[in-house]
């Protein structure tokens, strides 16, 4: 994992993200899930599609963040809103490029900021015996008493 500094931009004066390096794309998604992409049709209306299978052999990732720029949030609204605070906004994108490196990464589109997210709360549909433990030196452990395990 390689933590950089977010650079602000007019269009996106502050924002944090996590992402794989460019071209390990499928490695930094669960086993077996679906990688979707947006598609939009000609009414258009956007779908989601496939455009490929995770390995979930876990990738190298990039984390863009600067503490400065939540502070200057907290100076300019006065206040720190729940989840925002520099500390708060570091972990959660911590834990996003955990998963990717772990190769346990799953996509969901923010209804907020339209922008593709990292979902933690991700348990792999297939093969549905699986548990994904962070932090482990195995990428998926069978649950006890389960038939395949």
């Amino acid at each position: 994992m390689l933590i950089m500094p977010f650079h602000p931009t007019q269009k996106e004066p502050m924002n944090a993200y996590a992402y794989p390096v460019p071209g390990t794309e499928p490695d930094s998604y669960a086993q077996y899930s679906f990688m979707m992409t947006p598609f939009k049709l000609p009414n258009g209306v956007t779908i989601e599609i496939p455009s490929g299978v995770g390995t979930g052999k876990g990738s190298m990732v990039y984390l863009d963040f600067h503490p400065a720029t939540w502070r200057q949030r907290i100076k300019n609204t006065g206040g720190i809103a729940p989840g925002t605070g520099p500390g708060e906004v570091l972990f959660t994108r911590w834990s996003t490029a955990t998963a990717c490196n772990a190769g346990w990464r799953a996509t969901t589109r923010s209804q907020v900021t339209s922008r593709w997210t990292i979902s933690r709360s991700f348990t792999p549909s297939w093969p549905p015996t699986y548990t994904v433990p962070i932090g482990a030196s195995h990428r998926f452990a069978p649950i006890i008493g389960d038939s395949n395990g």
